[in-house]
């Protein structure tokens, strides 16, 4: 869906009502209004595709799609935000032809702090993705405590058994049974276990088991 929306913008197909440079000397409030209206158009359809995914994803259990499009929105809408701030290097030369206008709403000044604050909040919520990824387990360490023995890749099929305090060979091993167990296999626990402890399906489907 995020190419798609790419792929009109830069062919000039959903931009904005605003398809020609900025006004000479617009500064303030002017410089932004004429701003937005260049890309409004492209803006009010990434918010109904937005809006689209939060609806077809209501009541999953995995909100993947929405949350890496709300993602990219934001770190697009931020990029936008420096554009219009100022930036030492803008990429004004790679519009295609019919775009060059758009270069005429860029500002080419040293760093701001809006810069500061855009690319040190994305940093912190990089790092904080990768800590939720791993649900507050360091996967590495917990792979060197366990060593590589038969124990590094033994999990304990009960009620106490949670994702997140398996290694990451542990969590492959389980990743493994649900899938033997999908193909008709023995394993040694119920569809149900698989199920309640993988964060993806591993090819289960609630008649299963």
């Amino acid at each position: 869906m995020w190419g798609w929306h790419e792929l009109a913008f830069l062919t000039g197909w959903l931009t904005g009502p605003r398809q020609r440079p900025l006004s000479a000397g617009a500064r303030g409030w002017q410089r932004f209004s004429e701003s937005a209206q260049a890309v409004l158009w492209h803006e009010l359809a990434l918010l109904a595709n937005l809006l689209l995914l939060w609806w077809l994803q209501d009541g999953h259990p995995s909100h993947v799609a929405l949350c890496t499009f709300a993602l990219l929105w934001c770190m697009r809408l931020s990029a936008k935000l420096n554009l219009f701030f100022g930036v030492a290097q803008n990429g004004a030369q790679y519009l295609p032809a019919h775009l060059r206008y758009l270069a005429s709403y860029f500002r080419t000044r040293r760093m701001t702090p809006w810069f500061v604050l855009s690319v040190s909040s994305a940093s912190a919520l990089f790092l904080w993705l990768i800590w939720q990824a791993q649900q507050g387990v360091n996967l590495a360490w917990a792979k060197i405590r366990a060593g590589d023995g038969a124990d590094a890749y033994g999990y304990v099929a009960d009620d106490s058994c949670r994702w997140a305090g398996l290694n990451i060979e542990q969590q492959a091993m389980v990743v493994e049974d649900a899938y033997k167990l999908s193909e008709g296999e023995a394993v040694k626990a119920a569809a149900a276990f698989y199920r309640s402890i993988a964060p993806f399906p591993c090819g289960l489907v609630e008649a299963a088991g």
